[in-house]
């Protein structure tokens, strides 16, 4: 029938052991042979051709060995097919496996020649080549052939033409050997199973919605989603995780503007580190300073000091002296008053009296006396000796009274020398308590004097407070550099300005090239529509009204392709006939020569415009490609001058904080001023307050001082007057015992006495002397000498007087002029001395204020810098920020600089809080969804930082996921998106065309099946086919989702899918079955359902069993015989081809179906191979090829004649009727 077709089979050493047989296929072939005989043996073979596997052609339960080992015993054997193909003569050579029991297919490109299997020998005898020989053997006869295939479905690839990934190869045999049209891309896929199958006379139902899956869709036997739905949930995760730290995108922009900020706070702080460097510079040197200057007032203040005490000494030892002689003088002075005091205590004009009285008490003593001589003249024995007893007796008691007196006087002594030694203390005490009194005085007064000359110059200052002259000089400083800060900052926004609206631009320019890309995107989709819809017009599908037109309806471009629709040109279920020939369209005729045809019916233009669109999206992809050079240029322009925008603003930040920063000196230094007047004011007015509280405190001390002096001199009066007291009570007491022992002595005296005197006048008395008047003489005798020796008592008293008066007192008055002088000098030495000491104590006072004053300032120092190192160590981990140039300022003292650490430290620390809940945030933002990007980028990070790093640390890595690193999930997001968005939509696209294919597949199948129904009894034949795709569980979401990525694919951009999209996504891969890989079986999506409807009745079949119950046998076989033709011809589609069939007991059918039988697959370009036992020659004639098989499987060509078939036909009826 057509350029492809199998013309011989040739078996070598194989159906017949050592012999060379030949079946031509050109034609109906027909074998006979008794039963067993080996027609089904060779009818089996055919199949193998197609390339049906081995194992399926021997049935086990007839046969024990293998393929390989029933049809090729020996390494001679060959099964050889000679098959054509358009002008080509090719065969297959078969044989078995050296190694192995299967077998190899070797392609020759030439036909069948016994010399190229057999050798000749020299005895003219000829053997087969071994295949181990074979391919040497043809090399060496010249004759190309391919290198064996080992494996049967290879040599099936290349026999019908399927699809392969198995190099070049195996396409360049396809290419060479295929039993079909392989350029043009036709395929003859599972047409093995329709030649077993008739074989067999059976099918499976699979096989057959195998065979029909084919039609619709020959490269491929199932549809796969080549993607997990695990990869599906993976990026729907993904995405979730990337939009939900895309959502959080404005406080990665704050956490940069914070770090911006950390930044700009770091470099303050590097620059107040700075300045507190030069402050504690200015201290340091300002502490020596200091330190010396307190190093030279103390080594003056040991040398004043040291001066005066020398002074000091030497004045006081003078004073001394002066007040020891003045003492001296005092002391004379006062002994001598108290020496004239005591004479004047013992009356001495009294005693002066007395003694001048001592001449006339001694006359009248002598006048007395002799009168007494007179009378006791006549007794003087008596008296004599009484006188001397009397003398002896008063002798006696005057020596005891004389020791008693002597005792008085001795105590009075004693007291009067007490009195002297106390008086002298308390005079001594007194004089020490008014020098020491009067030295504080003097000191106090001092003191008052330098106070008043303090507080003097203090109300002085008072009236006119000026504040510290560096600050205003320092202020004067900051307004110039204030002023020249505004001027660049000014400068530095007009840059900001000048970038951000070449970011604009730039941005603009972005935008334009975006919408160049779009253009471009949407002309070459345009185009791409164009050229496939212009590759299908001029590559038309067998079955369209376009191939159908050009096939068989030349003229078609005059008048149908005036009028008709383009788009039913590439209709495939129009099902086009050729009908009589009538003029005009349906009954009407038209002037046609104003109307242009269709493109379709030119297609030479139709390639010109293909060339044109080709070279339209060449052009196209050049300007892509510099749309997208241009894009990374703009975009790599965008990033310089964000940075520079960032750079630039960075320095406004900058510019401005230092601007805020003077305003704050300036302010700062204004409080300064302000603060440092009503500092010094309070401060000269504390000074004041504590100069007159000094001032009143030395007033109290000097009153203090003269009252305690009052009381001190009042107290020291009061001791000495008691002290007195208690010596005079005391001696007095003494006395007064001694006078009592005197008296009691006095009055044993006068009884002596008297009874002396009674014993002397009892004496006298007896000599008869007058008592009374010797008594009276006695007495008066005893006044007078009393009187007497009172006189010469006063008369020694007055001659001591005398002697004392004229040795001691003389002297009084100069020793009072003395005195006066001394004690004139004493005063001006003592003044003198204060003097001195005042000089001292203000010089050594103001000393020791200078010293105090330094000593503060030094403390104050001290402390200030304590409080600096403290500041510098919280500034030190921010040395590093600091500007290299820092010049001292007088205005940054350390309060300012402190209160700005705490305004820095206070607004860093907020920031800082910020920065951290954002950085916190935003990781807990990265690693919310794990096993993600961001979630690996948080724990790469985290792997890379450590656990114990710093969180600060992850400033970095945060803000370059939101710069960069987010753009490669992004753009992963995106391919993957594209990929298996591509994937899913081509999924979804080709089980819909398989949805359309099957409805197409079944008009056409019912097509090809009523042609061929030519048998009584079989009224019509039906193959319903049923699509299972839009029942598939996930077929409303696949469609839904091929919408949702068309739409974003359309105008993507690069952008990432929306919601709706990732939604989408989601819903696919949870109604998806399984979580791998999905592949659909075609033939699951197929549903086939035979209908017979044979006298009157119909009946129906979906499965083998039904189908070969669905009426006789041989109607059974004939309906699957047309339903095989109708496959065949699907399959084989529009190629010239013919297909053998192998058909075992032909004659099993009646003699008038054998007859259509024949003649319908002669008119479908099927040949048939049958075979039967008797040689019927009714149904031989219907044959071109006749074959009998004889003997031990000798086939013999059979030429038979109407003389031969008239002898046969009694045989043939007696077989029949046996």
């Amino acid at each position: 029938m057509g350029s492809f077709a199998l013309t011989r089979l040739i078996l070598i050493d194989s159906y017949k052991p050592g012999t060379l047989q030949e079946v031509r296929l050109e034609g109906h072939t027909n074998l006979n042979g008794v039963n067993g005989a080996g027609k089904t043996t060779l009818l089996r073979l055919i199949p193998l051709f197609f390339g049906e596997r081995p194992g399926r052609l021997v049935p086990k339960s007839k046969v024990t060995d293998s393929f390989a080992k029933h049809y090729l015993p020996n390494e001679s054997s060959y099964i050889i097919f000679e098959y054509r193909r358009d002008q080509q003569i090719c065969m297959v050579v078969i044989y078995a496996s050296l190694n192995e029991e299967g077998l190899c297919y070797r392609f020759v490109d030439k036909g069948f020649d016994r010399d190229d299997f057999l050798e000749t020998r020299l005895d003219g005898s000829c053997y087969p080549i071994s295949c181990r020989d074979l391919k040497r053997h043809l090399d060496k006869r010249h004759i190309n052939c391919s290198n064996q295939l080992t494996s049967c479905s290879d040599y099936r690839t290349v026999i019908q033409n399927l699809p392969h990934s198995k190099g070049q190869e195996l396409r360049n045999l396809i290419a060479r050997y295929s039993f079909c049209q392989g350029s043009a891309g036709r395929r003859l896929k599972d047409i093995e199973k329709i030649v077993s199958g008739m074989l067999q006379r059976s099918t499976d139902f699979a096989d057959l919605r195998e065979m029909l899956v084919n039609c619709i869709d020959e490269n491929r036997d199932s549809i796969s989603l080549d993607i997990s739905m695990d990869k599906l949930e993976d990026w729907y995760k993904e995405y979730r995780a990337y939009q939900h730290s895309e959502a959080e995108r404005e406080q990665a922009a704050e956490l940069s503007e914070l770090a911006t900020e950390q930044e700009q706070f770091k470099t303050r702080f590097g620059e107040l580190h700075k300045r507190l460097l030069l402050l504690r510079e200015r201290y340091r040197q300002q502490h020596q300073g200091q330190q010396e200057q307190l190093t030279r007032s103390d080594q003056s203040l040991r040398t004043l000091k040291s001066d005066w005490e020398i002074q000091e000494q030497e004045m006081q030892s003078a004073l001394a002296r002066q007040r020891a002689e003045l003492t001296s003088l005092e002391k004379q002075k006062t002994q001598l008053e108290n020496e004239k005091a005591e004479w004047d205590a013992k009356d001495i004009q009294r005693n002066i009296r007395q003694a001048e009285q001592q001449p006339v008490f001694v006359d009248n003593l002598a006048r007395e006396q002799q009168h007494y001589e007179k009378l006791t003249s006549e007794v003087q024995d008596i008296n004599a000796q009484f006188s001397a007893i009397k003398a002896d007796t008063e002798k006696g008691y005057a020596e005891q009274r004389h020791q008693y007196e002597r005792q008085i006087q001795e105590v009075r002594a004693e007291a009067s020398q007490d009195e002297a030694k106390h008086r002298a203390e308390h005079s001594q005490a007194r004089e020490q308590l008014r020098a020491a009194n009067n030295g504080e005085q003097e000191k106090l007064h001092g003191s008052a004097g330098e106070v008043q000359g303090k507080l003097g110059a203090l109300n002085a200052q008072i009236a006119q407070i000026q504040p510290d002259p560096e600050l205003i000089q320092t202020r004067e400083a900051k307004l110039e550099l204030q002023q020249s800060l505004q001027l660049k900052l000014e400068e530095a926004k007009t840059e900001v300005a000048g970038i951000n609206k070449r970011i604009k631009a730039n941005q603009d320019e972005v935008e334009f090239a975006l919408e160049q890309k779009r253009h471009y995107q949407v002309e070459k989709q345009s185009i791409d529509e164009t050229i496939s819809r212009l590759k299908r017009q001029l590559d038309t599908e067998a079955d369209t009204l376009l191939r159908f037109l050009r096939e068989h309806q030349p003229g078609w471009t005059q008048d149908i392709a005036k009028v008709v629709n383009p788009e039913l040109l590439l209709r495939d279920d129009l099902e086009p006939v050729l009908a009589g020939n009538s003029k005009g369209l349906y009954g009407v005729s038209l002037n046609l020569d104003v109307l242009s045809a269709d493109l379709a019916a030119d297609e030479q233009q139709i390639r010109l415009l293909l060339s044109e669109h080709e070279h339209r999206l060449r052009e196209l992809a050049g300007l892509d490609e510099q749309a997208d050079q241009q894009l990374t240029a703009l975009k790599r322009t965008d990033t310089q001058l964000r940075k520079q925008c960032q750079q630039a603003e960075s320095e406004q930040g900058r510019l401005q904080n230092g601007l805020n920063a003077i305003k704050a000196e300036l302010a700062s230094l204004k409080l300064q001023i302000e603060n440092s007047k009503r500092q010094r004011a309070q401060q000269l007015q504390a000074e004041k307050v504590a100069v007159e509280e000094a001032l009143n405190e030395i007033k109290t001390q000097l009153d203090d001082l003269k009252r305690r002096l009052q009381q001190d001199e009042k107290r020291l009066a009061v001791e000495l007057e008691t002290a007195i007291a208690r010596i005079k009570q005391t001696a007095e007491q003494q006395v007064e015992h001694i006078r009592q022992e005197i008296s009691a002595l006095n009055s044993q005296e006068q009884q002596a006495l008297q009874q002396l005197e009674q014993q002397r006048l009892n004496s006298l008395k007896t000599r008869k002397i007058d008592v009374d008047a010797l008594q009276q003489l006695e007495a008066r005798i005893d006044t007078l000498q009393k009187q007497l020796k009172a006189a010469k008592a006063a008369a020694e008293t007055v001659s001591d007087y005398r002697r004392w008066e004229q040795l001691h007192w003389s002297g009084y008055a100069k020793l009072c002029n003395a005195a006066r002088e001394l004690t004139a000098e004493l005063r001006q030495t003592e003044a003198q001395f204060a003097a001195a000491k005042q000089r001292y104590q203000q010089h050594s006072s103001e000393l020791k204020a200078e010293q105090g004053r330094l000593i503060a300032a030094l403390q104050k120092l001290d402390q200030e810098m304590k409080t600096l190192e403290q500041l510098l160590d919280d500034c030190t981990a921010y040395a590093r920020y600091a500007p290299n140039v820092i010049s001292f300022d007088e205005s940054h003292t350390l309060a300012l600089l402190q209160n700005e650490f705490r305004t820095l430290n206070e607004a860093y620390k907020n920031q800082r809080r910020m920065l951290l809940a954002k950085l916190r945030h935003l990781k807990q933002t990265l690693a919310r969804y794990p096993s993600t990007g961001p979630a690996k980028y948080y724990t790469s990070q985290e792997n890379e930082l450590g656990l114990d790093s710093d969180e600060t640390a992850w400033l970095t890595p945060i803000l370059n996921w939101y710069d960069t690193a987010h753009q490669d999930l992004r753009s992963l997001l995106v391919n993957q998106a594209n990929l298996f968005g591509a994937v899913i939509r081509n999924y979804q696209q080709a089980l819909e065309h398989f949805d359309r294919g099957i409805d197409s597949l079944s008009r056409r199948l019912t097509k090809h099946i009523d042609s061929n129904i030519r048998f009584d009894k079989i009224e019509s034949i039906q193959g319903r086919l049923t699509s299972k795709v839009q029942s598939l569980g996930y077929w409303q979401q696949i469609v839904a989702f091929t919408k949702q990525y068309d739409d974003w694919n359309r105008n993507s951009d690069g952008r990432l899918p929306g919601e709706p999209f990732a939604d989408m996504v989601r819903l696919v891969a949870e109604q998806m079955p399984g979580k791998g890989r999905v592949e659909m079986k075609l033939v699951s999506l197929l549903e086939l359902e035979i209908i017979v409807s044979e006298n009157g009745r119909s009946k129906r079949a979906t499965h083998a069993e039904e189908l070969q119950q669905i009426s006789s046998h041989g109607l059974s076989y004939l309906i699957l015989c047309v339903f095989f033709i109708a496959l065949v011809n699907m399959i084989r589609k529009d190629q010239p081809l013919n297909i053998i069939w192998p058909m075992d007991e032909l004659k099993e059918l009646h003699q008038v179906n054998i007859e259509v039988l024949l003649e319908l697959l002669s008119n479908n370009g099927i040949t048939l191979l049958s075979a039967f036992p008797d040689p019927d020659p009714d149904v031989l004639r219907l044959f071109k090829n006749r074959y009998q098989v004889v003997g031990q499987r000798e086939l013999v060509e059979m030429e038979i004649d109407d003389a031969y078939l008239a002898e046969l036909a009694p045989m043939v009826r007696e077989l029949a009727n046996v």
